[in-house]
């Protein structure tokens, strides 16, 4: 890899959170937390063309001077809160009418399609607010123009850094299948597939869950994170309250409920969580000698 390249990268900023309706299909289907993701964030393009730079397609591994390693399910978990298990979505779609199944699933049809993708800009522009005598069938409607949003434009962007592919409608029909999907499984099936493709000398940007990657790398090497004031920009911490999580080290949070606070030990850091309301914030603790945070006592 040439050493002064900087990959092109891209990512679709929300500008403002879910319409307040649509809210409830989003927690069931697993997207609540993502789409908290909505303010404007900057993407390292040189820190992620670093990241490339040391991938090896091979072994789908980091080589970093220090040791290997690489995101895994769980990371998925832990940075986006996407659901951990279910079928994985495999295999290619034929899609028989694009028309027919915009008007089916979202009720509005775009004027042009491209190659089967539609432009996330009309999604946005068409889908911003529920009129005012919407139904259960509308609101349904809304709810899944979101959520292809967000895959197109954070989840699973492509070079094309406008389009998104309607063969995912096709898995956005029932919402009750559609909570039983692994979606961390082609998040980061597609982020590999990405980074590996980056890795040819020729390529000039990378798709992907950048985002991800990103929030991966600063939670991961600690002395790599920047000051962050916007506690929701990555949720690493908040569908469990009061319960244990899985976040691929043994770890426990203590009892909390109507605003209490609990300590994580997440082996080799911590993380201090908040309730707020209904809300979970995580915050990391100091960091202590050789860059790691204190264990929870």
């Amino acid at each position: 890899m040439a050493d002064d390249r900087v990959l092109e990268g891209f990512i679709h900023n929300m500008g403002k959170p879910a319409i307040l309706e649509i809210r409830g299909h989003l927690q069931a289907i697993g997207f609540l937390h993502v789409s908290r993701m909505f303010k404007g964030c900057k993407l390292d393009l040189a820190l992620i063309s670093t990241l490339v730079e040391r991938w090896r397609p091979k072994t789908h591994t980091l080589h970093l001077s220090c040791d290997e390693c690489t995101i895994t399910l769980n990371d998925v978990v832990l940075q986006i809160g996407l659901l951990m298990d279910g079928p994985v979505i495999t295999g290619s779609m034929i899609v028989p009418s694009k028309v027919g199944l915009c008007e089916s699933l979202l009720g509005k049809v775009p004027d042009k399609f491209k190659s089967g993708r539609i432009s996330i800009n009309w999604l946005k522009d068409n889908f911003d607010e529920l009129p005012e005598n919407r139904t259960e069938e509308v609101i349904e409607q809304y709810a899944r123009a979101y959520i292809m949003r967000l895959i197109g434009g954070i989840l699973m962007s492509d070079k094309s850094q406008n389009l998104v592919h309607i063969k995912w409608q096709l898995h956005l029909m029932d919402f009750n299948e559609c909570e039983k999907l692994s979606w961390r499984s082609v998040v980061l099936s597609i982020l590999f597939r990405e980074m590996c493709r980056a890795t040819i000398l020729s390529a000039a940007s990378i798709g992907g869950c950048l985002l991800m990657l990103q929030a991966w790398v600063w939670w991961r090497l600690l002395f790599l994170h920047p000051k962050v004031t916007d506690l929701y920009m990555f949720p690493l911490v908040t569908r469990s309250v009061g319960q244990s999580i899985d976040v691929g080290r043994q770890c426990a949070i203590g009892s909390v409920h109507d605003g209490g606070n609990a300590l994580i030990g997440l082996g080799v850091m911590a993380a201090w969580v908040e309730a707020t309301n209904s809300t979970t914030i995580a915050r990391l603790e100091g960091v202590v000698q050789g860059g790691h945070a204190g264990e929870g006592q």
